[in-house]
Formats: C-alpha cells, sequence, structure tokens
C-alpha cells in the first residue's frame, strides 16, 4: 500500500506541494519515467486503480485535518 510518505521518498520530495513540479519533469524523461513505475510497482503492485488520487484528494484538501469530503 502506497502512503504519503512512500510517494514522496519515491519522488524525491519533503512536501508534497512539490509532487505535481516533479511529476512534470520525470514525466518528460524516458529513463526517469520508467524508473520511477518500477520503483512504484516495487510498493504496490495493483494498477486496477489510480495510485495518485488518493494522494492529492488527502494532501491537497487537507480532508483529515478539517475532515472535509
Amino acid at each position: 500500500m502506497l502512503t504519503t510518505e512512500n510517494i514522496n521518498h519515491l519522488l524525491g520530495i519533503k512536501e508534497s506541494y512539490q509532487a505535481s513540479d516533479k511529476l512534470k519533469k520525470i514525466l518528460f524523461d524516458k529513463e526517469k519515467r520508467e524508473k520511477l513505475f518500477l520503483d512504484f510497482l516495487e510498493l504496490e503492485k495493483d494498477v486496477s486503480y489510480d495510485w495518485f488520487h488518493i494522494y492529492f484528494q488527502d494532501e491537497h484538501a487537507d480532508r483529515k485535518k478539517h475532515m472535509q469530503d
């Protein structure tokens, strides 16, 4: 299962707000993109759902902190 900490670590960032910019840079570099995907697969093999949906929803909406839905 992927956690916020796992994703931030794989992306090489400290705060989740940095994820979008980091992903943009990685996606345009084939070698880095494929390595990142393989690294993600080490932690989560289920590709039937969007790994980032919950990450961005929780982190950027502060759902847990403000009890938002």
